[in-house]
């Protein structure tokens, strides 16, 4: 599940974000994932197994808790026509598997993980290689960069 930027789930490959109206809306889905066989761009959220879901935490924690306990997930969702559907499939078993593996690994790793800053804070400097498809030398100088 993930959020505009914020939130990323690599399972469902569900990007949300909240609406103008804080619900939550999918922002867009991976196109290779289970996600995109149901979900499309501007759906709303509305439930997970029947608990209304309004916050991207609580989406994130129904989802884990229906995986883990279900093995599917039951969506209600909003639809931009504003018809609103319920689909519920099982999952196949190798799939619920490594579900439940990958939330085993991200519980273990968010309770290892030391809070650092998002700033370095050496002094050394390092230098990174971009590659690109054009030529350095035929750039033009822009008026206003600095």
């Amino acid at each position: 599940l993930s959020s505009a930027p914020e939130l990323r789930n690599v399972q469902l490959g569900l990007n949300v974000k909240y609406d103008a109206r804080e619900r939550l809306q999918v922002h867009n889905v991976d196109y290779s994932s289970i996600a995109a066989v149901h979900l499309r761009p501007g759906d709303i959220i509305r439930e997970v197994d029947d608990k209304p879901v309004a916050s991207k935490t609580m989406l994130k924690y129904y989802v884990s808790e229906s995986i883990s306990k279900n093995r599917r997930i039951c969506f209600l969702i909003e639809c931009p026509a504003g018809e609103a559907y319920r689909e519920c499939y099982d999952m196949a078993p190798d799939v619920t598997e490594i579900a439940l593996k990958q939330i085993e690994r991200f519980k273990k790793t968010v309770n290892q993980m030391p809070a650092v800053s998002a700033y370095s804070s050496a002094h050394s400097k390092k230098s990174v290689e971009i590659a690109a498809d054009f030529d350095p030398t035929k750039l033009r100088p822009c008026k206003n960069a600095k």
